[in-house]
Parts: C-alpha cells; structure tokens; sequence
C-alpha cells in the first residue's frame, strides 16, 4: 500500500518547478495548472495509452486564471509553458503532443 501511495504522488509531481519562477501542478489525470509569477494558466490534457503517453490541448492555453484574466498572454510566454510542459514529461521519460 505504501508503495502505490508513493508511486501516485511520483506520477502527479505536485508542485515541480519546470523552470524560473514557473511550477507546474497536476490536478487531475486531465488538467494541469502552470503557475508563472502570481499568475495562473489551466491546462487541457490526455492522458494516452501507448505512443504518445499524453496530448497537450494547446489551444486551451490563452489566458490567465481569476484575477489576472485580462492581463496578456504573449505568444513567447504561451510558447516558452508549452515548451517547459513538454520538457518536463521528456525528462520522466513520457512522450506529449501539443494539439
């Protein structure tokens, strides 16, 4: 039983940090948030049996949770989560798509 309890937390990675000031948080088997600075970015995702492991709904990715909804998400920044996302399930050896 301790060994499943452990082996979940090390599936979620709860509050890993993917790069400065970014720290991704697993909600849900299909949601994630992103916390970059004091703003919050929810996350659509799949996850997948075989190849790949998971789908990013990218699209999805276009503004800020409350309260910093009207402040703006620049392609470079929706670009560099994206990419750290991505990062971060390559180096706990899982495969994701950004749809």
């Amino acid at each position: 039983m301790i060994k499943f309890v452990k082996k979940l937390f090390d599936n979620l990675r709860y509050g890993q940090k993917i790069a400065e000031n970014c720290y991704l948080d697993v909600i849900s088997k299909d949601e994630l948030v992103v916390t970059y600075g004091n703003r919050k970015v929810k996350i659509s995702m799949e996850r997948l049996k075989g190849k790949p492991d998971r789908v990013i709904y990218s699209d999805k990715l276009k503004s800020w949770l409350p309260p910093h909804e009207n402040d703006p998400l620049s392609e470079e920044l929706y670009q560099f989560i994206l990419n750290m996302i991505v990062k971060h399930f390559e180096e706990i050896g899982e495969e994701v798509e950004c749809k």
